[in-house]
């Protein structure tokens, strides 16, 4: 009661405190009202997000700042006291709070779509959380008179030793930020890493995991993905195919001849696929061997399958129908008969 009494006692400060609540609610109404007109006229997101991080403002912040200013400009003795200082910077504190929640949830929406960028930037969240509060705290604790220097020496020396400790973590969650920001992958995306491959199913902060062909689950180590190499089947526009045919030894000059043009047309008559070339490669130890390339224009695993499924039958088909012998392993063994 001692407290409430002293405010109501303060008649500079109370009359104060009433100019500067009426003009904070609205000069904050003339701001939200503008910055809703040019959010209605342009195209990008960023002044819905000032629009939103003002909204934060609530009454209680409004009351706390009103009645801090009121205290300075009446110049009272209670901007001494301690109780006004412990609610001052936690007030600040947890707006700042507010604020920086609201942002990076906006963060989140334009940076990813997929439970990937929810968790990493989360998670970061989280630790510019924690950083701001006890930033509130090292503040609370100077403006109390403690020696700041010492105690942050002290809490250097406590935090190397943690950090220490937490090393491996560490470089885990950091290595989340990097994929976050680098977007080496992404969640749906199939990728192979060293032995493993699979559909990454969720990025955490410190682990990610993929679901592997074979349909177990692949937990693999944040740092482990950024220090290796990375093959990301999910980015594929299209699928190059090279496959090498082997015609036999007895097969004629003018089939060979043919045998390009008349594939090829083959190539192009299944849909999705283009051809590129094919060419004599060589001479095997059974086969003549011709190269034949030509790309899948999707990456989807399903078509690719299924055109290149329909592309052998139809290239059996015409071997067998102009009777091209396909080439298979044999061995000639050649017996001299002596003198």
């Amino acid at each position: 009661m001692t407290f409430i009494t002293d405010i109501l006692s303060e008649t500079d400060a109370i009359i104060a405190f009433a100019v500067v609540f009426t003009a904070f609610y609205l000069l904050r109404a003339v701001i939200l009202h503008r910055l809703h007109a040019i959010a209605e006229k342009t195209k990008n997101n960023f002044d819905d997000v000032a629009v939103n991080i003002l909204k934060t403002v609530n009454l209680f912040f409004a009351t706390v700042i009103s009645l801090y200013t009121a205290l300075l400009i009446a110049q009272s003795p209670l901007l001494d006291s301690i109780i006004v200082q412990v609610v001052l910077v936690f007030t600040v504190t947890y707006q700042i709070d507010r604020a920086s929640r609201v942002f990076f949830t906006w963060l989140i929406q334009k940076a990813t779509k997929d439970d990937y960028g929810s968790s990493s930037v989360a998670g970061l969240r989280s630790i510019i959380s924690i950083a701001i509060w006890m930033s509130g705290g090292v503040f609370f604790l100077a403006i109390a008179g403690f020696n700041i220097s010492s105690l942050l020496a002290g809490l250097g020396i406590g935090g190397l030793a943690v950090a220490l400790a937490l090393q491996n973590i560490l470089a885990d969650v950091f290595s989340s930020f990097t994929i976050f920001f680098d977007r080496p992958f992404a969640v749906g995306d199939r990728i192979k890493f060293n032995a493993f491959e699979g559909k990454v199913e969720h990025i955490g902060l410190k682990t990610t995991r993929m679901r592997s062909l074979y349909g177990e689950q692949i937990i693999i180590s944040n740092r482990a993905l950024t220090e290796g190499e990375v093959q990301n089947f999910g980015r594929l526009t299209r699928r190059r195919i090279s496959t090498v045919l082997g015609f036999g030894y007895g097969t004629s000059n003018s089939e060979l001849e043919k045998i390009p043009a008349d594939v090829a047309s083959l190539v192009t008559e299944i849909e999705g696929l283009t051809f590129e070339r094919m060419y004599f490669k060589g001479f095997g130890e059974s086969d003549l061997n011709y190269e034949l390339v030509y790309f899948v224009e999707t990456p989807d695993m399903d078509h690719f399958v299924t055109a290149t499924n329909a592309l052998n039958l139809a290239l059996k088909s015409y071997f067998e129908a102009h009777k091209i012998d396909i080439a298979y392993p044999t061995s000639t063994v050649i017996i001299e008969k002596g003198a």
